[in-house]
């Protein structure tokens, strides 16, 4: 079972270093699946949220704008489910490597990327979170 976490100090930096990683690794023939956060700036307000299903698309919007004056959480957890699904059924058709951002609260709750991350390290892909 091969499993791996990684960390980075600034706010979306780790989405970038996902990005960027499931790009370098396409270009050198690895077969990614999976999905990648890319945050699309909004200037003063929250940002927008997409993933990136790998290795080619398309983006799904997870983010909802609840307005101004909103708190808390803005996952949209049918946008995050419905690439959880699309992810899985490219899963089935094999991998090299399985690379996905966590989404804590869905997956301690039974939902996000729990069972996919489950399937692959059962299947014997490595897994990047």
């Amino acid at each position: 079972m091969h499993i791996a976490y990684t960390i980075a100090p600034g706010k979306g930096d780790m989405d970038l270093l996902l990005y960027g990683l499931s790009q370098r690794l396409a270009t050198r023939g690895v077969k990614t699946c999976g999905a990648v956060q890319v945050n699309t700036d909004c200037g003063e307000g929250p940002c927008d949220m997409d993933l990136t299903l790998l290795p080619d698309g398309p983006e799904i919007r997870i983010s909802e704008s609840r307005g101004p004056g909103a708190r808390g959480c803005r996952l949209d957890a049918d946008g995050l489910e419905r690439a959880v699904a699309q992810v899985g059924t490219r899963l089935q058709a094999g991998a090299d490597v399985l690379i996905v951002n966590k989404f804590g609260k869905q997956e301690a709750g039974g939902g996000g990327f729990r069972d996919i991350i489950g399937d692959a390290l059962a299947s014997g892909i490595p897994v990047l979170v």
